[in-house]
């Protein structure tokens, strides 16, 4: 695949997301794929925040979660925490 990209954004993402060693093009593709996953990231937020609120959580859902995780916690860190 040949895509063309101005001389500066090149430059730019040399100089600031290159890592040590790192060619052009292993560069280019590891932002690529970073950018791919945090849209993915930001699509599966967007779907959670949506069914959150077309479905709430009940202030008793939240006690008992509460009284869970403490419950939880306990068991491995013990009461005293």
């Amino acid at each position: 695949m040949t895509i063309s990209v101005p001389t500066k954004v090149l430059e730019d993402a040399e100089r600031l997301l290159a890592r040590g060693g790192e060619g052009r093009s292993t560069t280019i593709s590891r932002v690529i794929q970073e950018a791919v996953r945090a849209a993915r990231e930001a699509e599966i937020d967007a779907l959670y925040d949506r069914a959150l609120a077309a479905h709430p959580v009940t202030e008793e859902e939240q006690q008992q979660l509460t009284a869970r995780s403490i419950a939880a916690y306990r068991s491995v860190h013990g009461p005293g925490r």
